[in-house]
């Protein structure tokens, strides 16, 4: 039984012709033909087999399947293309693989809904071998051939399929190491880079149209021995397989697990080719309730949006049946069968029902028409990030959430690319990470700020310094001292009116002595230390936290988090810097995004998004004059005064409000 409220009219589905190709184009997304495509779909397996069911083929529940996707208002599908039944032996294929998939996609292209076919498996709910591979290595020849053989064939045959959204060479290749023989992790990083190299040229040679990318999991916050830089620069884009880090500690849709995923979507986009979410969001309702999924997509979506995703594709459309759920590995991986945006008897899940929402949204106001609008800052990851990746991840993930609190858009960058990435910048951020920088990187920084750039940086530990540190941040280093309690600031003469009047920080391992020697003293300690100084360094500025503030923060849970004032901070740099957001909140737990019509820069759509489970009132302020023009999506009203949209805020809402500026 079909839950009608969540239907909509498939007669809105795009319509495919034969000589149309999906394209990708670096930060703009896919393309189809002369027109941008933005994918809002979903991993597709059937509910009755985990999870080939290629081989288990029942034409009637799967088409079932596709009108219920596209009854919704998806348009894509990212689809698994099992490789030992596909090709039982090296270079021996199943013709009713080929005549099966084949089908697929002209039910699919029927349906308008583009397809996204990942190769090689590596995991689908259950991790996928070759028995012919004889646990021989992945990564090498034979089974490197092999495996851009099986790639080849399959992109020559299909290529110009009009539906075809792009390639996916493989899902999450760090469980090769978990099968007989696989190599261990940390893999090889060169003999990885060279086997992701081969199969995507494999790929292109067979279709230099389509777009090639590979599923990789939690490769940022893991060390996987898959450099994400070194990914970026082979293939066409990043896609995302990520799940919220701290599902299992707080509540899904808490402040913290809310930012996670629009995090992991900037972390990949460091060489802006863009990204997109090819299995991004998705959580079990084996083990959290299906209202607090349904918060969380709702937030994550429109966040994720925000952060400059260009298509989502969460995992997964089905729930598994139960009368296959003592079958391996369900019967183990016990929160399997409920990753479903559907039930079981067909009926469609909070959840799913905002994917549908927001793909209504994107298709009103095309992410391509509405561009993102507003100062951009730089965060810097060290060279070292994967010497300790938890800590690192951690730090990276305080300071982006820190930032998106200030209104600030996020860039990463890595530091071998910063002497690159310094051209354009006006803001970069240095969080407090337990890894240095080389002293070539510092000086290139303090070049940078001397011809007029804003350095932010918080850091405890002396050791990280670098000769010329005094000079830039206008201090006298005296050396470190632990900070067993935490630290907590005061103000100063030299405190600016819009610096919070105090801010309490969680213990850390060390913070940094310092003395002023230049520099205002912004906040001191608690006993009397300078902890926050301003020092003007040449035509640019230097904030210096002498405290690892972001490091101190990354497990405070998500209700003290969301309300500290450190994004303050931010903030003055930001406004030091000359960045202004064109839409600013006055609260921390509201993300506020601002999109400006391409043709008509007097067009604006804000999107409010509460990232908590707090009612509160906020005002967002222009620089000038705006007007509601259109409320969007909201839970009840607002209004403008004195260049401010003043709102009322409920728990986990996302309030979507057309403006008129001047």
């Amino acid at each position: 039984m079909t839950d009608q409220s969540a239907i909509r009219n498939p007669q809105s589905a795009i319509r495919f012709t034969p000589g149309q190709a999906i394209t990708w184009r670096a930060r703009q997304g896919f393309w189809l033909d002369d027109k941008p495509f933005f994918p809002v779909g979903t991993n597709y397996v059937a509910s009755y087999v985990c999870t080939n069911y290629w081989e288990d083929w029942r034409p009637d529940e799967i088409t079932a399947d596709l009108d219920r996707i596209a009854a919704l208002g998806l348009n894509a599908l990212r689809i698994p293309i099992h490789w030992e039944y596909a090709e039982p032996a090296p270079g021996q294929f199943r013709p009713e693989m080929f005549a099966r998939l084949g089908q697929f996609l002209s039910w699919a292209e029927a349906r308008g809904l583009a397809v996204m076919p990942w190769f090689l498996i590596g995991v689908a709910t259950q991790f996928y071998d070759v028995s012919w591979r004889e646990k021989r290595s992945f990564f090498t020849e034979p089974m490197l051939g092999h495996a851009a053989n099986h790639i080849r064939t399959f992109v020559e045959r299909f290529k110009d399929r009009p539906n075809i959204l792009c390639w996916d060479l493989c899902d999450e290749p760090e469980f090769y190491a978990q099968m007989p023989g696989g190599d261990p992790i940390p893999y090889n990083e060169e003999i990885f880079k060279h086997w992701v190299a081969q199969l995507y040229q494999a790929a292109k040679q067979a279709d230099p149209i389509h777009a090639v990318m590979m599923g990789f999991g939690h490769l940022i916050t893991n060390h996987y021995g898959m450099h994400p830089r070194e990914m970026e620069r082979i293939l066409d884009m990043m896609g995302v397989t990520g799940y919220t880090h701290d599902g299992d500690m707080e509540a899904l849709h808490s402040f913290r697990n809310t930012y996670f995923l629009p995090w992991y979507l900037r972390m990949n986009d460091t060489q802006g080719r863009g990204t997109f979410a090819n299995e991004a969001p998705g959580w079990s309702t084996v083990i959290v309730s299906e209202e607090s999924l349904g918060l969380h997509y709702r937030l994550v979506l429109h966040s994720m949006l925000a952060a400059e995703s260009w298509g989502i594709l969460p995992w997964v459309w089905n729930d598994f049946r139960p009368e296959i759920w003592e079958q391996s590995p369900l019967d183990t991986a016990v929160f399997e069968p409920g990753f479903g945006l559907c039930r079981v008897d067909g009926t469609i899940k909070p959840s799913g029902k905002e994917l549908g929402a927001f793909a209504r949204h994107v298709k009103e106001y095309p992410p391509r028409e509405w561009p993102l609008a507003g100062p951009e800052a730089c965060i810097l990851i060290p060279a070292g990030y994967f010497s300790d990746v938890e800590l690192h991840f951690r730090t990276m993930f305080v300071a982006f959430m820190v930032a998106r609190q200030a209104g600030l858009r996020v860039r990463f960058v890595w530091e071998a690319d910063w002497a690159e990435a310094a051209k354009d910048c006006k803001l970069l951020i240095l969080p407090g990470c337990p890894s240095g920088l080389t002293i070539g990187s510092w000086q290139r920084i303090e070049a940078w700020v001397a011809g007029g750039g804003t350095l932010c940086c918080s850091q405890g530990f002396a050791r990280l310094v670098y000769p010329g540190f005094n000079k830039l941040f206008g201090v006298t280093l005296q050396g470190s001292a632990t900070a067993p309690g935490g630290i907590q600031w005061e103000t100063a003469p030299k405190t600016p009116p819009e610096l919070a009047p105090h801010a309490a920080f969680p213990p850390a391992r060390i913070r940094m002595v310092v003395s002023a020697a230049g520099a205002e003293v912004w906040a001191a300690s608690d006993t009397g230390e300078p902890l926050l100084l301003f020092h003007e360094f040449g035509a640019g500025r230097a904030l210096l936290l002498a405290y690892s503030a972001e490091q101190s923060m990354a497990t405070m849970e998500s209700s003290k988090f969301a309300t500290h004032p450190l994004h303050t901070v931010y903030r003055l740099a930001a406004a030091r810097a000359g960045l202004t957001p064109p839409l600013q909140g006055s609260d921390p737990r509201l993300e506020v995004s601002t999109r400006v019509h391409a043709s008509d820069p007097s067009e604006w759509l804000a999107t409010l998004i509460n990232h908590s489970m707090d009612s509160y009132e906020a005002s967002v302020r222009a620089e000038g004059p705006i007007q509601i023009e259109q409320v969007v999506q909201s839970s009840g009203p607002g209004m403008c005064v004195e260049n401010a949209l003043r709102v009322q805020m409920k728990p986990a809402e996302v309030r979507i409000v057309r403006l008129k500026r001047g």
